[in-house]
């Protein structure tokens, strides 16, 4: 199983998109519950849902096993350059199509290729990026949407979208022994957001 996380601003404003796109080579794993409101007025109306992302910092990447240790990110780069994100994407990707576009020509443009320098600075630029996320508060970029593409084999992809979320939580832990590094990102979608969860 492979799985491609995009997270973009929740603005329309595709050309000035930022965005973070994750892949199985940062991912170790993901969970999402939803559960009924807290507050006993919206109970039977209402739910909330969180999503909690654990990722890896990457370190002592091998030159000769390098292919096998980001082939997530290169599938990613593969699809940025062959696909059209206007004509050739369908359901979810489709009607975000347009930001997904810029997003993916902010992260991969002008890599030809993926090696352990560049993937190196691809995963620090991510971890950077949800530092920065976590500590944003009451600005246009607070909430961001996230679409996850779960590579289910035989050509089978289920895709779920997440609107409207933000930072509860984020972690780092840095271990000298192992000699890596996970973070642990906690998310909560905005309370009034009509659209909880979609999968197809």
């Amino acid at each position: 199983m492979k799985l491609k996380i995009s997270i973009f601003s929740s603005n329309t404003d595709g050309e000035n998109q930022d965005g973070i796109i994750l892949t199985s080579d940062e991912i170790i794993s993901v969970k999402y519950k939803t559960r009924t409101a807290e507050y006993r007025n919206f109970a039977n109306t209402d739910s909330e849902v969180r999503v909690r992302i654990k990722g890896r910092m990457l370190s002592v990447l091998k030159g000769s096993d390098g292919e096998n240790l980001f082939s997530g990110v290169s599938s990613a780069l593969e699809e940025y350059k062959n696909n059209n994100f206007e004509s050739s994407t369908e359901g979810l990707k489709k009607e975000y199509a347009g930001q997904l576009k810029f997003l993916n020509e902010k992260v991969f443009q002008g890599i030809e290729k993926f090696d352990t320098d560049n993937f190196y600075e691809h995963n620090k630029k991510n971890i950077a990026d949800l530092t920065k996320w976590a500590l944003d508060y009451k600005s246009s970029s607070e909430y961001k949407n996230i679409i996850m593409e779960i590579n289910l084999g035989n050509e089978k992809t289920m895709y779920l979208l997440f609107e409207n979320m933000y930072v509860e939580n984020f972690e780092q832990e840095f271990d000298i022994e192992k000699g890596n590094g996970e973070f642990l990102l906690e998310l909560k979608q905005k309370y009034y957001s009509g659209n909880k969860i979609r999968i197809e």
